[in-house]
């Protein structure tokens, strides 16, 4: 299909502005960054937009991911907020061929030494911004005994939110929005014999356990991030 005649993506609960988490203004830039989620194609994705002027990609960082690798985002995120403060843990995001595979992005959850947990988004050339959860100016929290929660509390249960929020509406915008794959497109971007999946002339190849393993292997990047 050309491309003026792709369809709108739809529009879908994860549009809503509110699922956005705000980061701390840039210098330099006149408005916040944002860390959003959406499901595209039946694949959900992270989006950072730093907002900094002339930034590289006009300031976007994406973290494109298959369901199951989403799923074990969640479930890591979840195991750092319910525990010891000062953990994190990073997931490589690649993008290409098999034979030609480079580094996207990498998405990095963690609880910092304060006990706030966090979510970010890094790339190459790209500001590095620590998404903190926590409410919005428009909500405050109040005991019986009139104490409120401390900044690190709020952050527990805010991150314990998103994490429910999301897991919920990932899969029910799969479900809802599920989209047909284009196997033609996809035909014709199988021009190599290495993919684990076959092509036109060895239908059902499958993965082959050679391919498997040159798959690259995950390495920490000793870039001094997180925070």
């Amino acid at each position: 299909m050309a491309e003026a005649e792709r369809q709108p993506l739809p529009k879908t609960a994860f549009n809503d502005f509110k699922l956005k988490i705000i980061g701390p203004k840039q210098d330099g830039s006149e408005r916040n960054p944002t860390l959003s989620v959406a499901v595209i194609k039946n694949q959900p994705r992270i989006d950072v937009y730093t907002n900094i002027p002339n930034a590289k990609d006009n300031g976007r960082i994406s973290a494109p991911m298959d369901t199951y690798t989403f799923v074990v985002l969640l479930d890591e995120l979840q195991r750092i907020i319910d525990g010891p403060a000062d953990d994190f843990i990073k997931v490589t995001n690649r993008t290409g061929r098999p034979e030609d595979m480079r580094v996207l992005s990498t998405t990095i959850v963690g609880k910092d030494s304060s006990g706030k947990v966090y979510m970010s988004v890094t790339a190459q050339e790209q500001a590095k911004i620590k998404f903190v959860f926590g409410p919005t100016d428009y909500h405050s929290f109040a005991r019986k005994d009139g104490t409120v929660p401390t900044d690190a509390e709020l952050s527990i249960m805010y991150a314990k939110a998103f994490v429910d929020a999301i897991r919920q509406l990932t899969y029910n915008v799969k479900d809802t929005y599920y989209t047909e794959p284009d196997f033609q497109r996809q035909a014709s971007n199988r021009q190599y014999d290495n993919s684990g999946y076959g092509n036109g002339s060895k239908p059902g190849q499958g993965y082959k356990k050679s391919d498997y393993q040159k798959r690259p292997t995950a390495s920490p990047d000793n870039d001094g991030f997180p925070m």
